[in-house]
């Protein structure tokens, strides 16, 4: 049914701006992304119902998004279409952003632990990810974040679906149907979010309002379950496959459950870092208040280790790039490689095409 509305709104906003859309980019719990190409420069676009006390601007949400690791918005459009059913108007929000050239994250790491094909770029791998690539992509979610922290937004949707991967495995945080400004809010209720990635605190607070404080420490949340499932390549936060609703799909005994489970799973991997074992315990650790700050995030002593040797190891990356499009294209990684390999010619960068035979 949803689906169906967004096609109406699609249409609405089309007549509205004289435009055209595009081919579906990819789908979520809360529409479609869909292209939309002016002057032959492409963007994704997306549809996104205000809810109430939805009070952030365009203007404020441009100047969060001046970050290299979180998508570009360049225009929001808005719309009013009459609800017969609940007879009254309703407000939709048309949001033109930066087009991804690869997938999310989530399929870029299960590509990964599937193919073992980080050989391919001379960075050890064998049944978990590299440490150094790990805290690469690790750094530029925290960049993503620090951007989120500084204009008191809360994104509370972070998880790999939500984290677009660019050439030069640049990640962008991305889809903000949840985001709250808690600028000047001294308590609001949790929006809710993706379950397996949610806080525990949100199956405690479900109907009451809680602190800003406590809003940001979910994100927080989210950020350790999401390095979890880069490093293991699975979701930490187990879910129930027979489930009637979303009470026996989950609850906060089954979360806690998990927490406590994924915390001995880490603790007893040989093979980790003891300052990455102490990093994601904090983040993942049930009650809130004991997570850490984002300052004590941004400084952490795991966080900013080997950044010499990761940023030497990632500029000297850039060659290795077009092997790696190539076979990922081979799974549908790649969404436009040809013109992206036309793009980067004419900017006298090497770029080898290989077709597949």
């Amino acid at each position: 049914m949803e689906n169906y509305k967004n096609n109406e709104i699609y249409q609405i906003f089309q007549n509205k701006l004289k435009i055209e859309f595009g081919k579906v980019l990819g789908k979520g719990g809360f529409g479609e992304v869909r292209e939309y190409i002016k002057n032959g420069e492409k963007y994704g676009t997306k549809i996104i119902k205000k809810k109430k006390n939805d009070n952030y601007n365009s203007e404020k949400l441009g100047q969060l998004l001046n970050n290299p690791n979180v998508i570009k918005i360049y225009k929001i459009h808005e719309t009013k279409k009459y609800n017969q059913e609940l007879c009254k108007q309703e407000l939709y929000r048309l949001v033109l952003m930066e087009k991804a050239i690869l997938k999310d994250l989530k399929y870029m790491i299960g590509y990964f632990f599937k193919t073992n094909y980080l050989r391919l770029i001379n960075i050890g791998f064998s049944q978990k990810i590299s440490d150094l690539l790990l805290v690469y992509f690790t750094k530029q979610i925290i960049s993503g974040l620090e951007a989120f922290n500084r204009n008191e937004f809360v994104h509370f949707d972070l998880k790999p679906d939500n984290i677009l991967v660019f050439l030069g495995l640049k990640l962008k945080i991305s889809d903000f149907d949840l985001l709250k400004d808690i600028h000047e809010s001294k308590s609001i209720f949790l929006p809710g979010g993706t379950p397996g990635y949610l806080s525990p605190e949100f199956y405690a607070y479900k109907n009451e309002k809680v602190s800003t404080d406590i809003c940001k420490k979910q994100d927080y949340f989210s950020l350790g379950t999401t390095i979890f499932f880069i490093k293991y390549g699975r979701i930490m936060i187990k879910l129930n496959k027979h489930y009637n609703d979303i009470d026996s799909l989950i609850n906060q005994e089954s979360v806690v459950e998990s927490i406590l489970d994924a915390m001995a799973y880490i603790q007893s991997d040989y093979t980790s870092d003891k300052d990455f074992i102490s990093f994601i315990c904090s983040l993942i650790t049930i009650i809130p208040e004991e997570r850490p700050t984002f300052e004590e995030i941004y400084r952490n002593k795991w966080v900013n280790k080997n950044k010499d040797l990761i940023k030497k190891i990632f500029s000297y990356y850039g060659n290795k790039e077009a092997k790696l499009c190539l076979e990922m294209n081979k799974h549908s990684f790649l969404i436009d490689k040809k013109d992206e390999i036309r793009k980067n010619k004419n900017r006298g960068k090497k770029f080898v095409y290989i077709p597949n035979k």
